[in-house]
């Protein structure tokens, strides 16, 4: 459980702040794909925001709980809970939108992997 309550944590950070960071920056890319599903650019740049420091925020918690700092592991559960509400209104806002399946797959993947974050780290909590 030790070695999940460390791995899956940081895969969700990598991930969420490579999808995350673009946005925030507004790169082109991110720009490109946003304006494709008609959604305002301050949308995007916010939701990366959120995605940045959620990814932050759980490497943070994992570092202070590495450093042992008391507590640091509650700052990642709090990132977590903000990305999977996040991720949990993504796939809301695509289901709404009647997207393909494959346009979900990248929100859908990321809830499932922040539910899993959660679990293994209110268990190591």
């Amino acid at each position: 459980m030790l070695i999940a309550a460390v791995v899956l944590p940081i895969l969700l950070a990598l991930a969420v702040l490579a999808i995350g960071v673009p946005k925030a920056l507004k790169l082109e890319s991110a720009v490109r794909q946003t304006e494709d599903m008609e959604l305002d650019l301050r949308v995007m740049r916010l939701t990366g925001v959120f995605e940045t420091l959620g990814g932050i925020g759980l490497l943070a918690g994992l570092a202070g709980g590495w450093l042992g700092i008391t507590g640091a592991v509650w700052l990642a559960i709090a990132a977590g809970t903000g990305l999977f509400v996040l991720m949990l209104l993504a796939l809301g806002f695509h289901m709404r939108r009647r997207d393909p399946v494959k346009a979900m797959a990248p929100s859908t993947v990321l809830l499932v992997l922040s539910t899993a974050v959660l679990v293994v780290l209110m268990r190591a909590a």
